[in-house]
Order: C-alpha cells, then structure tokens, then sequence
C-alpha cells in the first residue's frame, strides 16, 4: 500500500466514525433509557417533548432518535471533501503546504462551529490533524510543530 493510501486509509477511519453517529438502530430499552436520561437533564421547556418521544418509544410507535448527533450525513461529506481536496493540492505539489493547511484547518472549525462542535470532538481533532500532518510530510514538508492543527 502506497504512503498516502494510509493517510487516506486514517482519514478514512474518522470520516466512517462521523457517518456511524448517524445511524440508529432501534433498542427500545436503551432508547427508553435514554429518553428518560434527556428528560432529567433537560430544562422544564423541553421537557413536554421528550414526554411525547417516551411515550411513542413505549407505546412502539414511531419516535426520533434519541441518540442524534448534531450534524448531518451532508456535514460528514463536506468534511470529507475538504480533507480529499487538500490532499490533491499537497500530492500535485501546487499548493503551498503551510497555506494548504491553514485553510482547511479553518474550513474544518468552520464546519465545526457549524455543528456547534459535535462533529470532530476531540478524537476526531487528534486524528484529523495528524492525517494532515502525515499528508504534507508526503508532500515533502514538516509541519510537526506547527500548533495550528491542535488549536481548539
């Protein structure tokens, strides 16, 4: 396997987890579980709603996810498409590395912000930024101390 198929093979990994937190298989005793989790946690004004999801979730009627992520299936793409994007412009050895990075480094906490931070955690980052680092090293540059990938 060449070098950059592993980066991408890594990039990969953390794109799939994304995509995994959208999908929901019904388990009425975990999600009965978990409404009423919501429920104590939530402020009274919530509270009505989540009463209604529990009851379908107990009745068996249909009822949302209670486990939604906040992001969607279009978010996770974006992402993949920026990080893809930047890795063709470090392969054709056209892009400046360190601009490279910066900028999808800023279209990613964009995109974060986006999803009020749910869509790359902190595992995700830790991840994502070493899949970048690893993809300019292959392009020839070393951006191991720069501080910008593991900025919050």
């Amino acid at each position: 396997m060449k070098p950059m198929d592993e980066i991408r093979d890594r990039k990969n990994g953390v794109i799939e987890d994304m995509r995994a937190a959208l999908v929901h298989t019904a388990d009425r005793e975990a999600d009965l579980l978990a409404f009423m989790e919501q429920y104590q946690k939530a402020i009274p004004e919530l509270r009505p709603a989540i009463l209604e999801h529990l009851r379908s979730c107990m009745d068996g009627k249909p009822y949302p996810n209670p486990y939604a992520c906040g992001y969607t299936r279009e978010q996770v793409e974006q992402c993949d498409r920026l990080m893809e994007e930047c890795f063709s412009r470090l392969e054709s050895g056209a892009a400046d590395a360190q601009a490279c990075v910066q900028e999808v480094t800023e279209q990613l906490r964009a995109l974060n912000a986006a999803t009020g931070g749910q869509l790359i955690d902190g595992w995700r980052q830790d991840r994502l930024a070493a899949v970048i680092e690893g993809a300019a090293a292959l392009a020839g540059h070393s951006l191991a101390a720069d501080p910008v990938l593991r900025q919050g």
